[in-house]
C-alpha cells in the first residue's frame, strides 16, 4: 500500500446529477400516443375551414315579402334629422366697369387684389369671419347673389372701405338692382343669362 486513502465519489452528489438528468431528459413512450380523427383525411372539405370557408348567413326568421310590405307601407315624410349647417348662399362680386379691389380677410391678410374690367367676377369664399372689400370706382362693383344683383357699392367714382362681404348684411344694406338702370350690369346679366342657356 502506498499509503494513499482512495476517496470514493459522494453517493448524494451523483444521485442528485443522475436526478436531475432525468428531470430534463424526455421520457420513452412504451406506445406512442395517437389522437382520433372525426373522419379520414379525403372527407375533409377546404371550403369548410379556413380562409376558404364561406361565412354563414344568419337566417332572419323573417319572411322577405312581409319585410317588404311592412317598409313600403311606412309613411314617407318620416322626420330627417338635420347633421350638417346650411351652406351659405354663394356670393359674387361683379364688376360692371372698370375698378380696383382689394379684399382682405378678417386676419387682415390680402385675400384679392385686382383692377376689375368690365364682366370680370370673383366669388367670395365662405369663411367663418366675413373678409373686407375697399374699391376706388364704387358705382362699378354689384353682387350677385340668389339670381339678383345687389348695389352697386356706392356712387361712381367713390371710395368705400371696410365693407364687411357677408350676404345677409349685403342684402339688408342694398336693394336688388334695376338692370336696366345700369348699361354695364344690363350687358353682365345678358352676357350671363346666355351662358346659362348654353
Amino acid at each position: 500500500a502506498d499509503g494513499g486513502v482512495d476517496v470514493l465519489p459522494n453517493p448524494t452528489e451523483e444521485l442528485r446529477a443522475e436526478r436531475l438528468d432525468r428531470l430534463y431528459r424526455p421520457q420513452a413512450l412504451d406506445v406512442p400516443v395517437l389522437v382520433a380523427r372525426d373522419a379520414p383525411i379525403a372527407t375533409i372539405d377546404p371550403r369548410d375551414f379556413g380562409n376558404f370557408a364561406e361565412p354563414s348567413r344568419p337566417s332572419l326568421g323573417v319572411d322577405i315579402d312581409t319585410a317588404l310590405a311592412q317598409v313600403l307601407n311606412e309613411p314617407e315624410n318620416l322626420p330627417v334629422p338635420q347633421v350638417v349647417a346650411e351652406v351659405a348662399p354663394t356670393l359674387t362680386m361683379v364688376a360692371v366697369r372698370t375698378s380696383w379691389v382689394r379684399v382682405r380677410a378678417a386676419d387682415n391678410t390680402v385675400i384679392f387684389e385686382a383692377t376689375m374690367r368690365p364682366g370680370d367676377s370673383w366669388e367670395v369664399p365662405l369663411t367663418e369671419e366675413p373678409p373686407t372689400l375697399r374699391t376706388g370706382e364704387s358705382g362699378a362693383i354689384y353682387f350677385a347673389m340668389d339670381d339678383a344683383y345687389y348695389g352697386p357699392v356706392g356712387q361712381t367714382g367713390q371710395v368705400t372701405s371696410n365693407l364687411a362681404l357677408a350676404a345677409d348684411g349685403l342684402k339688408t344694406q342694398f336693394q336688388v338692382a334695376d338692370i336696366t338702370s345700369d348699361q354695364g350690369l344690363q350687358r353682365y346679366a345678358e352676357a350671363q343669362s346666355v351662358i346659362s342657356d348654353e
